[in-house]
């Protein structure tokens, strides 16, 4: 009689190893995703500094990465169009990809004659940022930038437009 419920206990136990193992592997997590290159998609909302005018030698106008702007020296902002802005981009990788920038760009602004400088120097969310949104998702980065002005004779009203080239690394 010893014997049997020996072997009934043994029968259990070997009944409950399979289950158990299950609920073992069951907790066992998959290989992450491979590496996706980073996607860098431009909005319609481009760097734009705003109407202003100059009251003396020049200055500064700053487009800060929270959408604000500021001034230095003697420039007035003005409300007119065309309104100011930062410059907004999408990114798209993989939950947990580190991104930074290779350098802050600058670049000219220029109205065919004349000439201003401006560097990219903020951003929203603050870089280097840690990719939290699953593909297609987005996450989006606004970058802001200081745009240095002369003197009114070498900065006179008009329409200036510029390029710059962006660099991001991934890791």
């Amino acid at each position: 009689m010893k014997r049997s419920k020996t072997l009934i206990k043994a029968i259990c136990r070997f009944r409950l190893l399979p289950i158990m193992m299950f609920l073992y592997v069951s907790a066992a997590f998959a290989q992450e995703p491979p590496p996706r290159p980073l996607e860098v998609h431009t909005t319609a909302q481009e760097l734009c500094f705003g109407a202003f005018s100059l009251a003396g030698a020049g200055g500064t106008v700053i487009i800060y990465a929270n959408g604000s702007r500021g001034y230095g020296g003697n420039v007035v902002l003005l409300s007119a169009t065309p309104v100011y802005s930062t410059t907004r981009l999408d990114l798209i990788a993989n939950p947990g990809t580190v991104v930074s920038l290779l350098s802050w760009p600058s670049s000219t602004l220029s109205d065919g004659t004349h000439t201003m400088s401006f560097q990219l120097d903020s951003s929203q969310p603050v870089l280097p940022l840690v990719i939290t949104s699953t593909p297609p998702a987005a996450t989006t980065l606004d970058l802001g930038a200081t745009l240095t002005v002369g003197s009114i004779i070498s900065n006179p009203a008009g329409y200036y437009t510029g390029t710059y080239n962006i660099t991001f690394f991934q890791e």
